[in-house]
């Protein structure tokens, strides 16, 4: 699993935004508001850091 950190993920709202978004995108992952993180496995990383850009979140490792 890779961590990859969103700093400006601030709500419950926020979660279920990148929940959807990684599901449409067919990257299983778990999104943690309280350590502001999501985790996925380490071939979905670029893909993955792509759908949070693209769903307005700024990623990084």
């Amino acid at each position: 699993m890779k961590i990859i950190k969103v700093n400006d993920m601030m709500c419950k709202m926020c979660v279920m935004h990148l929940e959807e978004a990684l599901k449409k995108a067919g990257i299983q992952g778990s999104v943690s508001l309280d350590n502001k993180i999501v985790k996925v496995d380490d071939q979905d990383v670029k893909k993955a850091m792509d759908v949070i850009s693209k769903a307005g979140y700024t990623p990084t490792i």
